[in-house]
């Protein structure tokens, strides 16, 4: 009830981020770049799983021997870069796992400037929907199931970043953290979006392995062990709920804010609740993970490497849809 009373307490702003919104699409351009540029992107503010489905496009394109240009908030410019300008934890991760692609800031000049124009080069947006300055592709955009559109308000008076009416603009929707929405929402919204007439994938998420400095461990190591995780994402009972799937004995759980920026006394802090927990593993995001990669452990700390899976409700496969942009 309280919330539903902020909510409409909340609308004033909300009208006013509406006309923001409306002026920016009336006096922006649409630019059309010289190579296919496929944006992965959600309606909801928080996490719906685009950094994974990003790196997913990446690793594909790069096995089909093209130039991957990633442009996203947390990426500057390749000066910026060799001046030491700190990347975001996302930008961190796609440097981490593809050092041939190229990083760089979500503007029109920056990713022209990287651009050869070989036939050899994909571009991909990260958090892309909302950019309207590109012509993209291939527009894909994640639902979260487990909380799809929240109230169906806009900001601040709900969770979504555009109305609901905006979804047309996808040319396909994956819907993320399926297994974890109950059957019935998950029936009423596949069939919501089904309308659309639009590709629709289900997308959840398997685990490689553990990762320790380059170190692979296996995930079966985890099974009856005490574990302590923590995780500083958007969804973070999302990842504890992945992470029982190992079947450890016991899950201490640690959340921080989104996007959260550990100090040295965070570390110390989870050092001493994994001594006073007799935790056997302390297991983390890769998100995380390259965050604190600079700090000097007692313990040893993993990451979960985890690859999303992909499985098409209706139409093409998802790699079919990739190939027939550059083709």
């Amino acid at each position: 009830m309280f919330f539903k009373i902020l909510s409409i307490y909340l609308l004033p702003f909300t009208l006013l981020y509406l006309a923001v919104i409306y002026l920016k699409k009336c006096f922006i351009r649409e630019n059309k770049l010289s190579v296919p540029v496929i944006s992965v992107g959600n309606i909801t503010a928080g996490g719906t799983g685009k950094t994974p489905l990003v790196m997913y496009i990446a690793e594909f394109f790069q096995r089909q021997e093209k130039r991957v240009i990633v442009a996203c908030s947390g990426g500057a410019e390749r000066k910026k870069i060799a001046r030491g300008i700190k990347l975001e934890d996302e930008a961190l991760m796609v440097k981490k796992n593809f050092p041939k692609a190229i990083l760089t800031a979500k503007k029109s000049g920056a990713i022209k400037k990287e651009i050869f124009g070989d036939n050899k080069e994909i571009v991909i947006l990260d958090d892309g929907f909302h950019c309207h300055c590109f012509y993209k592709d291939l527009n894909i955009l994640l639902v979260d199931m487990t909380n799809p559109f929240d109230n169906n308000m806009v900001l601040p008076s709900g969770l979504l970043r555009e109305p609901k009416r905006e979804l047309q603009r996808a040319d396909i929707f994956v819907l993320s953290h399926y297994n974890a929405s109950d059957s019935l929402n998950y029936g009423r919204y596949t069939k919501y979006l089904q309308q659309f007439k639009k590709p629709i994938f289900t997308m959840e998420y398997k685990i490689e392995s553990l990762r320790n400095n380059g170190q692979e461990i296996s995930p079966a190591s985890v099974k009856n062990k005490v574990v302590l995780s923590f995780a500083g994402i958007g969804h973070p009972f999302n990842f504890f709920s992945l992470l029982s799937a190992l079947s450890p004995s016991k899950i201490y759980g640690v959340i921080y804010p989104d996007h959260f920026c550990y100090k040295r006394q965070d570390v110390a802090e989870l050092e001493d609740a994994f001594l006073e927990k007799k935790a056997e593993f302390l297991i983390t995001t890769e998100k995380d993970y390259v965050k604190l990669k600079r700090y000097e452990w007692r313990v040893p700390v993993s990451y979960l490497r985890i690859k999303p899976m992909l499985k098409n409700i209706n139409g093409d496969g998802f790699d079919t849809l990739l190939l027939d942009i550059v083709e």
